[in-house]
């Protein structure tokens, strides 16, 4: 569609969508943002975050999620929800209030104790924050029945923020008190079917990482407190880890340091010597729990021939606010600079009008306002577009600042455009630009948009 039809078509719309100002989403002084002084953190995602206003402390590890890393969350939350409907999972809410007594009969409550958060009701009733939801679940079942074997396998998952009373919270985002985790909870009518569907999840999360472009090793590990047969986590390799993994290079197989004996030296899958130790961020941990909880639950199954059996479970966890901060960590740049997954960025393109009082300025709000409610109502910018609107402030300040915000394209209003009607497109990750007129940046976002000229590769890249 051309620009001019375009515009007339958005602007007679119910649901015009205008894009927002980028100082409606940042906590920060008019000044701008800062250059980042040295630090000494373990944790350089922790202090960007902080630098770049995209949280706020509110007391020891508990962190305000402010506008920009909210829409980052929203979009990883969006990519988790789309894998788990891939594999036929669905979503619920379960409460975040327990019941103490669930962690009584689970066995679980002297193991874990010192982790809840323990809250009583004015009825006495003892409740404890969740910091993840199996027993809730399990009782859930149990009070389901019967179910016949036909209704399985369920797989049922929730995205819900927990809450884990950590002992010395650190390093931001990556250990805190208050995270958002994606739980997602299986049951099948035998161990090989549980086996199965172990099998499908753990390969939703590989595509979930590929998608992010982001490597997690997958490695063998101890079951611990949750309990279970077989446990495998999720790390991304990364020096501010606090786990370590011992990886092969020969055969890719990994295991979690704890489970390894301290002269054991070949790897176990291939036999190789000299697998590496690395520092890794865990990320995610799935359990395969077989009949633990659903014993004690009494979470069971309406055979054919009429008797009742436990089920077999898995579980299956992925910290949300976690994973960002550790995407952050291995996207780092210079600086305070995080080239974001453009599947996470916050935004896919800031629209910077020229600064005021230049000899761009002219009429040039109108029309890049014009253009970013144009990006923002179609093709792959819709809702992804920001207006970068401190224009006291140099068009070449504000670049800098979208870079450290991890936003990859702008579209400027600048000195080369003058008096040609032509915008520049700039790559924030390449500092690569290029001129266009209003209507083939609407086509060069495009979908459809596949001619030489309109999407060059050295551009735009993959989006």
């Amino acid at each position: 569609m051309e620009f001019h039809k375009l515009i007339s078509a958005v602007s007679k719309s119910t649901a015009l969508r205008r894009p927002p100002r980028l100082r409606e989403l940042l906590c920060q002084s008019d000044a701008g943002m800062q250059p980042m002084g040295n630090t000494n953190k373990a944790s350089l995602s922790h202090e960007i975050f902080l630098h770049n206003g995209l949280i706020s402390p509110s007391t020891n590890g508990v962190y305000r999620i402010l506008p920009l890393l909210q829409r980052s969350l929203d979009k990883l939350t969006n990519l988790v929800e789309s894998r788990m409907s891939a594999i036929g999972a669905h979503k619920l809410t379960l409460p975040h209030l327990t019941n103490i007594k669930l962690w009584e009969r689970s066995e679980r409550l002297g193991l874990v104790a010192d982790e809840l958060f323990r809250v009583r009701g004015r009825c006495g009733t003892d409740f404890c924050l969740g910091p993840t939801h199996e027993e809730e679940i399990s009782a859930l079942l149990a009070g389901s029945q019967p179910l016949g074997r036909e209704r399985f396998p369920l797989l049922w998952y929730q995205i819900t923020w927990k809450f884990r009373d950590e002992k010395r919270p650190r390093n931001g985002l990556l250990r805190s008190r208050e995270f958002l985790m994606k739980d997602l909870y299986s049951f099948d009518s035998s161990r090989e079917l549980s086996e199965s569907t172990f099998a499908r999840v753990i390969s939703a999360y590989r595509g979930l990482f590929d998608s992010l472009g982001v490597t997690a090793v997958a490695a063998t590990a101890d079951a611990a407190s949750m309990g279970g047969y077989a446990s495998t986590e999720f790390h991304i390799l990364s020096p501010v880890g606090e786990d370590s993994v011992l990886v092969c290079a020969a055969c890719g197989v990994a295991h979690n340091a704890e489970v390894v004996r301290g002269d054991e030296s070949r790897c176990r899958g291939c036999g190789w010597e000299g697998p590496a130790l690395r520092r890794a961020i865990e990320v995610g941990h799935a359990f395969l729990l077989g009949r633990r909880y659903s014993q004690l639950f009494g979470s069971t199954f309406r055979e054919v021939s009429g008797s009742d059996s436990p089920l077999d479970m898995g579980c299956y966890g992925l910290g949300l606010t976690r994973l960002l901060g550790a995407l952050a960590e291995v996207n780092r740049r210079d600086g305070a600079v995080v080239e974001w997954p453009v599947a996470v960025a916050p935004f896919l393109v800031a629209v910077l009008p020229p600064k005021v009082g230049s000899r761009e300025a002219g009429g040039a709000p109108q029309r890049c306002d014009e253009v970013a409610t144009a990006l923002n109502n179609s093709g792959v910018t819709a809702d992804n577009v920001v207006v970068s609107d401190a224009t006291r402030r140099t068009i070449g300040h504000r670049l800098e600042e979208c870079r450290h915000l991890g936003i990859p394209y702008a579209v400027i209003q600048g000195s080369k455009a003058t008096g040609s009607g032509l915008l520049e497109v700039y790559n924030l990750r390449t500092d690569v630009s290029e001129m266009y007129s209003p209507d083939e940046i609407c086509r060069l976002f495009s979908p459809t948009g596949t001619g030489d000229d309109v999407r060059p590769r050295n551009l735009l890249g993959q989006i």
